[in-house]
């Protein structure tokens, strides 16, 4: 089996959300603590579309957790960039269709940014409540549960649900699952 990874469009796009919501003083100390490749990455850009090891997104997760002045920074920083990407026509297209819906395509496309990183499912869980779960997973940590509950909240906040509520429900060695509930 090859190692985890991810596209480099998302860890950029990842690190840039990041950089602005800690300012210039605090991300010189994240990128500090980065490993040396980690780095590299950063100062000599991939293509956009390239695959890199997951390794230097955890790296970057779990710095931003220590550095990052507050305890829900990580969750902020992947709501504000999945709002971000989410903003424009499609934010009007994502408010066309149901929040079950939503869920429902934003898990099928982890595997676009994700490769032989598990998958995630959304699971209706009663009425105005979705379970989005995670299978498979190589790695599972508190900054990375952290990011894709951020990442879930601005999915379904961009259908226009008020009331909206994501928490943690389980976890376990190789995945966990979250609730969406709202109204």
């Amino acid at each position: 089996m090859s190692r985890p990874q991810l596209k480099w469009i998302g860890l950029a796009s990842f690190a840039e959300v990041a950089r602005d919501a800690v300012g210039e003083a605090t991300w010189a100390k994240i990128e500090a603590q980065l490993p040396p490749d980690t780095r590299s990455l950063f100062a000599a850009p991939p293509a956009p579309i390239s695959w890199v090891d997951v390794e230097h997104y955890f790296a970057l997760l779990d710095a931003l957790a220590e550095h990052g002045g507050r305890p829900e920074i990580v969750r902020e920083v992947a709501r504000t960039m999945v709002t971000r990407d989410l903003r424009g026509i499609y934010r009007l297209f994502v408010r066309m269709f149901s929040p079950e819906f939503i869920a429902q395509r934003a898990a099928s496309l982890y595997g676009t940014y994700w490769r032989d990183h598990g998958a995630v499912r959304a699971e209706p869980a009663g009425p105005r409540a979705i379970d989005v779960v995670y299978d498979g997973l190589s790695i599972v940590s508190t900054p990375f549960i952290q990011a894709q509950m951020g990442a879930v909240e601005a999915a379904l906040e961009a259908s226009g649900i008020v009331g909206l509520r994501v928490t943690l429900q389980r976890t376990s060695a190789q995945g966990f699952r979250v609730r969406a509930s709202w109204g």
